[in-house]
């Protein structure tokens, strides 16, 4: 892909910039700034590329079926920066982003005192009066334990979500003891709800029909969900990486209806890669399986919902690794651990994403 976006870059780079937006614009049927992908193409062959490079391009920068021309041409007429960083800055507004960078902080049960509780509250309240217009790119949402959802929710800043790490454990219909239902989560002001977490599949048992059992009755209910799949060191080793991960997606999302892709930030959560010392799921891999996972959704619920659809990393993401990944082409943000519970390391993974949603050069 480098050689071709460089020499496509390369054909614009010799002529100004709005001479080339112009020519975008003759195409522009709608005249609304966007044209179709198969113009782009036509575009790209008239300017001396072979039809099956362009598409093979194409295919690779995005899912979606319009393009912002003028940010577009702006991101090919600016190869240094995206030489400099290795990576295609893609997460730009030509891609026709319309929902913001996710980033979830899974508290799990690292805090086990309402005093702990109440001091990472003020600083995450702290942190966003000192930086929240810094991070308006970003819907930042908390998962704290069951005990202090209601706590986290009457004391945290109201643009910072809550969601909860569970719901819904019982058989449909049936008003079982201990159980935490959707609605009433979402009656205290649960907005997201994290499901099929490997702590819950591999640890407590999960199965793939209770993840879609869940996943069904929290939409219903009116919440977002937070969707984690993600491979054991045995599934990637013995080359099932992705067809696992279609495996635990297809079956979580069956019956999900068109309209409801825009509430659910799925999550690649490779088991091998979690954990104090574990080593992180390289970039490289880590497009390549979004990518993939991308097309799924493109392929089986339209490319509407592959638009919609918020793509996430989770796998020992820090403030240091954070900017690299959310250079990558599909990724929409990220759910954190440890890095979540240190206000710090949590602005910088913040911070790191909005100036990734800009065209490079701007």
């Amino acid at each position: 892909m480098e050689s071709t976006q460089g020499s496509i870059s390369a054909t614009f780079h010799h002529s100004a910039r709005d001479d080339i937006v112009q020519v975008f614009k003759k195409w522009d049927a709608n005249k609304d700034g966007f044209i179709s992908r198969e113009s782009l193409v036509e575009i790209l062959a008239k300017v001396g590329m072979k039809e099956s490079d362009a598409n093979a391009f194409m295919s690779t920068v995005s899912t979606s079926d319009q393009l912002q021309y003028a940010d577009f041409v702006e991101w090919l007429c600016f190869p240094k920066a995206m030489v400099q960083s290795g990576v295609v800055p893609l997460n730009a507004s030509f891609l026709g982003r319309t929902c913001k960078f996710f980033v979830g902080t899974n508290w799990k049960c690292s805090l086990e005192s309402i005093e702990s509780v109440d001091s990472l509250i003020a600083d995450l309240n702290k942190m966003w009066l000192d930086d929240g217009a810094s991070m308006s790119e970003v819907e930042l949402c908390i998962f704290p334990p069951y005990v202090f959802l209601d706590r986290v929710r009457q004391q945290l800043h109201r643009e910072i979500r809550v969601g909860s790490q569970n719901a819904w454990d019982a058989a449909p219909g049936f008003k079982s003891t201990g159980v935490i239902s959707a609605e009433m989560m979402h009656s205290i002001g649960c907005r997201w709800v994290l499901l099929g977490h490997s702590d819950r599949r591999n640890v407590l048992g999960e199965t793939d029909t209770l993840i879609h059992d869940k996943v069904t009755k929290c939409l219903e209910a009116g919440l977002s969900v937070n969707l984690t799949i993600g491979e054991t060191r045995e599934a990637r080793d013995a080359g099932n990486a992705i067809s696992t991960l279609v495996d635990q997606l297809s079956a979580a999302v069956a019956h999900v209806p068109g309209d409801a892709w825009g509430r659910i930030a799925l999550a690649y959560e490779p088991v091998w890669a979690i954990g104090e010392g574990a080593t992180p799921c390289t970039p490289e891999e880590t497009q390549r399986v979004l990518a993939a996972l991308r097309a799924w959704i493109r392929d089986n619920a339209g490319p509407d919902a592959a638009r919609a659809c918020r793509l996430l990393y989770t796998g020992s993401v820090n403030e240091n690794n954070a900017e690299v990944y959310a250079r990558l082409p599909d990724v929409d943000g990220f759910v954190v651990g440890r890095a979540g519970l240190h206000i710090s390391k949590l602005k910088s993974i913040c911070k790191s994403l909005p100036k990734c949603n800009v065209p490079a050069g701007l």
